[in-house]
């Protein structure tokens, strides 16, 4: 590997190596547009950050791929914020593609899931998917890059992630990214206190 925890800062993905595909439909009826790197899968190895929540799927205890929610420095707020806007951009100029008509990026804005998501009331943050279980499930490494098990409580970690921008959604009326945490370095962990 070729992680450090020192490493240089990396804004997010580099949008001048990215292209979008065509809309594929799964046999189960979902909609999804592949990104790629440079016609290789788009991966982002990014700063510590700290989770916010215990990953999880709304509505559904038992799931198996669930949802995990880091605070981004603000640096990387900036890189998800440009990328959130080049994905507007690169469907408006190619709507008709996409949306069977014409629509401008102030048109799909309202419909457009961030990946970045702001609050009056926290911290931006932005999420991705996590595997708890194979297939694909998420590869946890601790602080001297061995692999170890997934940490008990993931909120409050310290967490290098490595992030894969699998493509867009699309879903009824909206869409939006699908990023999914491949490998995950913890570098603090949150420890339970002994209640005796």
């Amino acid at each position: 590997f070729l992680w450090t925890i020192q490493k240089p800062s990396m804004a997010f993905f580099d949008l001048t190596t990215l292209s979008l595909g065509d809309v594929v439909v799964s046999g189960k009826g979902s909609k999804s547009a592949p990104i790629q790197s440079m016609s290789t899968p788009a991966v982002a190895l990014l700063d510590p950050m700290r989770v916010v929540f215990e990953p999880s799927a709304f509505g559904n205890e038992d799931a198996t791929r669930v949802n995990i929610v880091f605070h981004p420095s603000p640096q990387l707020l900036a890189g998800i914020e440009a990328f959130d806007e080049w994905v507007l951009a690169t469907l408006a100029a190619d709507s008709v593609r996409f949306f069977g008509r014409a629509k401008s990026a102030e048109q799909l804005r309202d419909a457009y899931v961030p990946a970045a998501k702001h609050s009056d009331k926290y911290p931006a943050t932005f999420k991705a998917k996590m595997n708890l279980q194979d297939p694909n499930v998420v590869k946890v490494w601790d602080a001297e890059k061995r692999p170890r098990a997934q940490p008990q409580q993931w909120k409050d970690c310290l967490v290098v992630p490595r992030i894969r921008l699998r493509g867009l959604y699309f879903m009824g009326a909206s869409f939006g990214p699908v990023l999914e945490l491949t490998d995950a370095q913890i570098v603090e962990e949150q420890t339970a206190e002994c209640p005796f």
